[in-house]
């Protein structure tokens, strides 16, 4: 089917018609390879060196009717070099699929509608998932509306999921991890000549309860809910000011309130602050703070009814994009739902107008210093650098080194899955990557 797929709009474009003045198939390949001692998990007595390829191949095709609509598809294989194709299926086929109608002859507004890929601002709260291997893609109803003269645009989605038809909602089980309804609305308005921007982000998001578990002399039963539904509300803003000449702020505050999947009464904030520099016209420099709160587990009542932390992936956010490279917190259960703090740094330099090298650091603790136990331990989790090496080659082909090394504390090794391991002190990670992105045909 998939083999059907790909040669279709080949055959047609051959056919050399003037249909296709307004198509435009991009390819992309990016290839990673990795060494990994240490990457989301701290390397135990005995633990050897990992080692493996992933690659994503991309298809996108793209095509315009005049002012009246575009309809886009991208085809994706993602996969780790040598796995098995039946192992991982929803990996391979169709990664896009949508058709944007222009509801106006000026294009400001439109509404899209299928599987896309979706992002905004700095992707705390919705995030593309370009830096995992098999990217992010939502199936959406999407309404925008821009006014370019005034610099705001307007962005409204909403999703329904479900793993079949559903004929009558007692029916409709969805237990999966993930939403089953959403909604949200983005506000964007620029100022001063675009130095400074700010987003308003409301989103809604709903879940199924989570399966419950009855324990019966002829064994355990799982039952389902489907039709108990908890939803909660992220409701912030990101900011981006150009304070003065060669001086950067920018962060997010958000606050969440509802009922997560287990039915606990929600009440969590993230916030951060980053300031940058531009020092020369090669070197820029930068330094902040953020700060996910979590669940104070010294009062186990409270715990079991209520929580503090704050879900910051709910929506495909990627805990590696904010919290280092060694991705050791991409979700809040890595810390226990305990919370995070964060101070962090760069400083990047480019050494031509295509190469550039750029160290990153974390210093990271719990926002909250008590394990599910009720045991207290030291907040300090570890300190994380990430050095990266990027090169631009050509307009399409690029090429990237990344090492990072975590130096672990005794609190960050009673984190981990197993805690009676004899965890080393630091995890490493080193990966190399080379990415092409032709643009085939237009």
């Amino acid at each position: 089917m998939l083999k059907k797929t790909i040669w279709i709009p080949l055959i047609i474009l051959l056919s050399g018609s003037q249909l296709f003045a307004q198509l435009t198939i991009n390819g992309e390949s990016r290839t990673r390879g990795f060494a990994n001692y240490g990457f989301q998990q701290l390397p135990a007595k005995g633990d050897m060196i990992g080692s493996y390829v992933e690659q994503r191949t991309r298809l996108n095709f793209s095509y315009k009717k005049d002012s009246l609509a575009e309809f886009y598809f991208s085809l994706q294989d993602a996969r780790v070099w040598g796995e098995s194709q039946n192992s991982r299926d929803i990996l391979t086929g169709i990664y896009e699929a949508w058709v944007k109608f222009y509801l106006s002859k000026s294009k400001n507004s439109s509404l899209t509608i299928g599987r896309q890929n979706v992002g905004y601002d700095n992707g705390r709260v919705v995030s593309d998932g370009d830096w995992n291997n098999w990217g992010n893609a939502f199936d959406l109803l999407l309404f925008a509306y821009e006014l370019p003269e005034y610099h705001f645009s307007l962005n409204w989605g909403s999703g329904l999921n479900n793993l079949s038809e559903n004929y009558f909602q007692n029916e409709s089980n969805y237990n999966v991890d993930y939403y089953k309804y959403l909604s949200y609305i983005w506000l964007n308005k620029k100022f001063n000549e675009n130095k400074t921007s700010i987003s308003l982000m409301f989103l809604m998001n709903a879940s199924q309860k989570a399966d419950t578990k009855q324990v019966f002399a002829s064994g355990d039963s799982t039952i389902s809910h489907p039709k108990t539904i908890y939803s909660f509300a992220t409701i912030g803003t990101f900011y981006s000011v150009n304070l003065f000449k060669n001086w950067f702020l920018e962060g997010d505050l958000y606050y969440q309130i509802g009922k997560d999947r287990y039915g606990k009464q929600i009440d969590a904030w993230f916030a951060s602050a980053f300031l940058s520099k531009k020092i020369h016209e090669n070197l820029n420099f930068g330094i902040g703070y953020q700060a996910s709160s979590g669940t104070d587990w010294s009062d186990p009542k409270h715990s079991s009814t209520h929580t503090n932390t704050f879900n910051y992936n709910i929506f495909g956010m990627e805990g590696s994009t904010f919290f280092g490279e060694l991705n050791y917190f991409s979700s809040p259960e890595n810390s226990m739902d305990a919370g995070l703090r964060d101070i962090a740094g760069g400083i990047q330099y480019y050494t031509s107008q295509k190469t550039s090298i750029t160290a990153d650091f974390h210093i990271i603790s719990l926002d909250k210093p008590y394990l599910p136990n009720g045991k207290k331990i030291d907040s300090y989790l570890g300190t994380e650098i990430d050095l990266h090496f990027d090169w631009n080659i050509h307009e399409d082909l690029d090429f990237g080194l990344l090492y990072g090394i975590m130096f672990a504390s005794n609190s960050l090794k009673k984190l981990q899955p197993t805690t009676s391991a004899p965890y080393k002190n630091t995890g490493q990670f080193f990966r190399v990557q080379i990415e092409y992105t032709p643009q085939i045909y237009k």
